[in-house]
């Protein structure tokens, strides 16, 4: 079953469209995430806030004084990543600008399969031997606790950059975060740590570092808008909250990806994709998954190597390696993911509060993917596990209400290794203790029954006229969309239908006229919802062959767009879900 909510408007929306000279569909998107005086609203549409001063975070100032000495001592510095967008952006954000300051400096991204996620103490040792003088991690080592300790015995200064939250224990209900005892740890996920804004990632982060770390050398940042790029990518991908400072962030990053792409490899990579205008969606759903990809199926070495290189040879062949590998993945994925779904109806797992689900064919690289669609489609959290060199591993995916790395804490008896935050972990365990964590999850979750239903939340409902070319331009001003802070969505209800047409390559679409009760008219169009809407259309005696002039009066809930054909605009929109009225 599904579930509509409104939201409730916290202020009168006639008097916010007349006081703010805004229309209907942007007042009722800004009351419903909280932004009702002039003054919020103002602030949120200029997205502009103000910047935390970054030397305020704990242990900042502290890992500054350890990069100068390294940097004045010629010190050999090891850049310690990870596989995913977040971390080959933070790595690739910190190298050049270390790079820059005239750093001896080289980098390691862990391998997936090989050396895991995170630190792993047989490349610690390789790194020391090496005379590696210095480690910065960057997306990883807050729970590197036993890492940490093994590196300082090998004489190394390590320095950790992270984002995840620290690990604890936990005891009579008080928790006690426990730290890796590394010469300078940084985190704002750490209690106390100084800072206002929580929700950085990595390459965030970095790229506040960096550029705080040029006016500790009196220096002048070089390419401050390409690591700016390199950011809000990082910022996009990783799904943080478009909130505050994560919002400014992506939306210079992409105003300056659009003006001008100074990074060669990033250019050219945007080129083998064949895009031009660049949104959120894009780096989202086209350039992040592509950054991804070689990470999973080879070495995310390669797109590090991609964007620090200025050899256009090198850049061509390594763009179009991305683009193969992220090919690969697609179909790896989606052979995955059908097997999984298969999995979960048969043996039940699907009616399970928190789904864990174990194939040894999986490949361990997509676990998280196939995770995520399992989610959305059970809307449930879900954990995926693949049989891995050493037991098992695997990666989950949460909904709402439910803090998987709280959950996974509480089961971390029964984990080898595990890390990550509320909406997305990691983790590694034996093979026998596959039903215990199963079992132990579902035990303990707390979710109801209805935070368990794909729920739908309107932001307020419209009538047609409210619809226009202009109020749907005007919703511009909220992008970028993300995390906290979504794309709008609007409910009408009494609809009528007057033209119901299946088309795509396997008519599986269907391209609506609706008319309301006061004879407005709006042109829709659904890429899903095709089994309610051929239930709706057999309840009221149509078949698909013969609907194209169906009546039926429904309730529907839409985001909206604006379509363009041979050079005309026009609304519409784009319907997430229906009913009937």
């Amino acid at each position: 079953m599904t579930v509509w909510k409104i939201k409730r408007p916290k202020a009168d929306i006639n008097k916010m469209c007349e006081d703010l000279h805004i229309l209907k569909p942007l007042a009722l998107a800004l009351s419903a995430n909280g932004y009702n005086t002039r003054d919020s609203v103002k602030s949120f549409l200029e997205r502009k806030p103000e910047f935390a001063d970054i030397l305020c975070l704990k242990d900042v100032k502290k890992s500054f004084e350890i990069i100068k000495q390294a940097i004045k001592n010629n010190s050999n510095i090891c850049i310690y990543g990870d596989y995913d967008v977040d971390g080959v952006m933070s790595t690739t954000i910190l190298y050049k600008g270390l790079k820059d300051l005239g750093a001896n400096v080289k980098y390691y991204i862990p391998n997936r399969v090989i050396d895991g996620y995170g630190l792993n103490k047989a490349v610690i040792k390789k790194t020391a031997e090496s005379g590696t003088d210095l480690l910065i991690t960057c997306d990883n080592g807050i729970a590197a606790v036993d890492e940490v300790e093994y590196a300082k015995s090998l004489g190394l200064n390590v320095i950790i950059y992270d984002h995840h939250e620290p690990p604890f224990e936990e005891t009579n209900g008080v928790r006690k975060e426990i730290l890796p005892k590394a010469d300078a740890v940084v985190d704002a996920k750490i209690s106390n740590c100084g800072y206002p804004f929580r929700f950085m990632c990595a390459g965030g982060l970095c790229y506040r570092l960096v550029c705080a770390l040029y006016k500790e050398f009196n220096k002048e940042p070089k390419n401050e808008e390409e690591l700016a790029i390199f950011a809000a990518i990082a910022t996009n991908c990783d799904i943080v909250e478009l909130i505050g400072e994560n919002r400014a962030i992506l939306h210079r990053g992409l105003d300056l990806i659009n003006q001008k792409i100074q990074n060669p490899g990033l250019r050219m990579l945007i080129e083998c994709l064949n895009l031009d205008h660049i949104r959120e969606y894009h780096l989202g759903f086209i350039i992040g998954p592509t950054i991804n990809a070689p990470g999973r199926l080879n070495t995310a070495s390669i797109a590090v190597e991609l964007f620090i290189t200025d050899d256009s040879e090198k850049i061509a062949a390594l763009s179009k390696e991305l683009v193969d590998y992220n090919g690969e993945r697609k179909i790896i994925t989606a052979t995955g993911a059908e097997e999984l779904a298969e999995i979960c109806e048969r043996d039940g797992y699907a009616l399970d509060k928190v789904i864990v689900v174990y194939s040894e064919s999986i490949h361990e690289s997509v676990a998280g993917i196939i995770a995520g669609r399992l989610k959305e489609k059970y809307n449930r959290p879900a954990i995926v596990l693949t049989k891995a060199s050493e037991g098992v591993k695997g990666s989950g995916r949460s909904i709402e209400g439910y803090d998987m790395h709280a959950a996974l804490t509480s089961c971390k008896e029964l984990l080898t290794k595990f890390g990550g935050h509320a909406m997305a972990s990691g983790l590694s365990l034996k093979e026998e203790n596959i039903d215990k964590l199963r079992k132990k999850l579902n035990l303990e979750c707390t979710l109801t029954p209805e935070q368990l239903e794909e729920t739908f939340r309107a932001d307020g409902i419209l009538e047609f006229d409210d619809v226009t070319l202009a109020s749907v331009k005007e919703l511009e001003l909220l992008r970028p969309f993300g995390s906290h802070n979504e794309e709008p969505l609007y409910a009408s209800t009494e609809i009528y239908t007057r033209s119901v047409n299946f088309i795509g390559k396997e008519g599986k679409f269907t391209k609506f006229v609706f008319e309301d009760k006061f004879g407005n008219r709006q042109t829709a169009i659904a890429f899903g919802c095709y089994e309610k809407i051929t239930e709706l259309l057999e309840n009221n005696g149509y078949s698909i062959d013969n609907c194209s002039q169906a009546k039926l009066c429904i309730d529907v809930m839409y985001k909206l767009s604006i379509n363009e054909y041979n050079g005309n605009e026009s609304v519409q929109l784009k319907i997430i879900d229906l009913r009937a009225h």
